[in-house]
């Protein structure tokens, strides 16, 4: 039977296409914010500093004038809010707030010698840093860093800082640093990190020094647990750069030295599965590696050569392809190829091997052989990046159905860090100190004694949990203070330097 099309209903199916058309335009080319979004990179002493932007999906480069500039040499750790604006980033050095000042209470992270050299600079090694959100409370977040031991790429403890981002109107604090998460020993950096089947926690995964040992630490709505501590691959005592796929399933690790590993990870278990190693033709001592946005292709940096995986293959060593080889540009610097991350514009960007002014872009990642179209040195820098990215997990993983854990809450008995400790900051102090208490205990009174014994200060207050409590310290002398909180039945103390 054959029907006939009234003049009406041929033009709502004509608005009906012109809708849909756009939807679909505006669903390809419009990008929701991330908290990748700024990438904070330069090298102050070689010319100025400069932040790479996605807004919108589409890549803006701005320099920054401002006094005194974090310098990046290696290691880059930093987050942004939900609507991809700035929050704050580190050199492993110190914190630096959206403003670029550092945060209060952000300074002297990893002390020892490796900071007191590279105080100028910023750490040297990759990865040593990462930024997660706390999965308990949004205004909350984690950094993690190994301590740098500059004459082996030994990082003896793993540390934690946590910042509050009420404070100092908006800009944040930093509430605990240096805390020692774990001694175990670990390669000084290669920390990622990947999204719980939850959807909601975190897998922390950094690797033993000179040993086979993988480790993931569970970041809960309860704290940090203790790591699982999992056998399996190359003997490491050298850093590389470490990734896990977008889609959180699969762990890629790679540099010169031990060249391409690769495993399954378990996004419910927090453990890795079918290792599988691959020999890379190298060309000198090189790291770097990065996923496509589908998940389905890897590359490799071997300095003068970029490689191409198709890791949905049988085979994956069989598919290696080179994609790109180094064509001599040099500024100043031979401009070839090191670290990789996949940004918001679904761009895979990569850096040269030391100081220069030029990056490499793949145009089209997820596509096989030449027509992922790799650009070098295409992406002109207004300053001198030293071989630096910002080592950002895929914050916007979502929870993975039809898994055991896809929606259930962790189960824990133990913690390695819960938020019930008191703390107190900064310490020194100079001025104001804060006090904090995370439990569901009131505070009723904080008293300030001075190192004869004498209580100079005595506060009655009551102070609900999660909020903040101020002593001003500006009048008094330097020396060392004592700061007892008294509870229903029960004090607590902490030591403070007052500058």
């Amino acid at each position: 039977m054959k029907i006939k099309t009234t003049g009406e209903q041929v033009r709502r199916s004509g608005v009906i296409k012109f809708c849909l058309m756009i939807f679909l335009f505006f669903s390809f080319h419009s990008q929701a914010q991330t908290r990748q979004d700024v990438w904070r990179m330069g090298y102050w002493q070689a010319g100025p500093v400069f932040t790479m932007n996605f807004h919108g999906g589409v890549l803006q480069i701005d320099s920054l004038n401002i006094p005194s500039p974090m310098s990046f040499y290696s290691d880059d750790a930093a987050i942004c809010d939900v609507n991809g604006n700035l929050l704050f980033y580190s050199n492993g050095i110190y914190i630096a707030n959206a403003l670029h000042d550092t945060m209060l209470n952000g300074g002297e992270l990893n002390p020892g010698t490796a900071a007191n050299i590279w105080r100028d600079h910023g750490l040297p090694n990759v990865q040593i840093s990462i930024v997660l959100p706390d999965p308990a409370d949004s205004n909350l977040y984690y950094m993690f860093y190994t301590s740098e031991d500059y004459s082996n790429f030994r990082g003896d403890t793993l540390l934690m800082a946590k910042i509050d981002m009420r404070l100092d109107n908006g800009l944040g604090a930093v509430v605990v640093k240096n805390y020692p998460v774990s001694a175990d020993g670990y390669i000084s950096g290669q920390l990622t990190a990947a999204k719980h089947a939850n959807g909601r926690d975190w897998w922390l995964i950094c690797h033993g020094f000179n040993n086979d040992i993988y480790y993931s630490t569970l970041i809960s709505t309860d704290g940090i647990h203790p790591s699982i501590a999992q056998n399996i691959g190359n003997q490491k005592s050298y850093y590389g750069q470490a990734v896990i796929s977008p889609n959180g399933e699969m762990y890629a690790s790679y540099d010169s030295y031990y060249n391409l590993e690769l495993m399954d990870f378990d996004r419910c278990s927090g453990l890795f599965s079918n290792y599988r190693y691959i020999d890379t033709p190298d060309s000198g001592i090189t790291i770097g590696c990065a996923f496509s946005p589908n998940s389905k292709v890897l590359y490799v940096s071997s300095r003068v050569y970029l490689y191409q995986l198709d890791v949905t293959a049988a085979d994956i060593s069989s598919t290696m392809d080179t994609v790109a080889i180094w064509d001599g540009f040099a500024d100043p610097v031979s401009n070839t190829f090191e670290l990789q991350q996949l940004a918001p514009d679904h761009k895979i960007y990569i850096t040269g091997w030391g100081s220069v002014k030029h990056l490499h872009v793949i145009n089209y990642p997820d596509s096989l052989g030449l027509a992922c179209d790799v650009q070098q040195h295409a992406i002109a820098l207004p300053g001198y990046n030293d071989g630096t990215m910002p080592n950002y997990p895929n914050y916007e993983l979502g929870a993975k159905g039809g898994t055991v854990c896809d929606s259930l809450p962790t189960q824990t008995s133990t913690l390695l860090y819960t938020k019930e400790g008191l703390e107190v900051f900064p310490n020194p102090v100079q001025s104001v100190v804060y006090i904090s208490q995370f439990k569901s205990e009131k505070i009723i009174a904080i008293e300030l004694v001075n190192a004869l014994g004498e209580h100079i200060q005595i506060h009655p207050l009551s102070v609900a949990s999660d909020d903040y409590f101020q002593i001003n310290m500006s009048g008094l002398p330097s020396g060392i203070y004592e700061i007892d909180v008294r509870m229903s039945g029960r004090y607590l103390s902490k030591k403070v330097v007052k500058l």
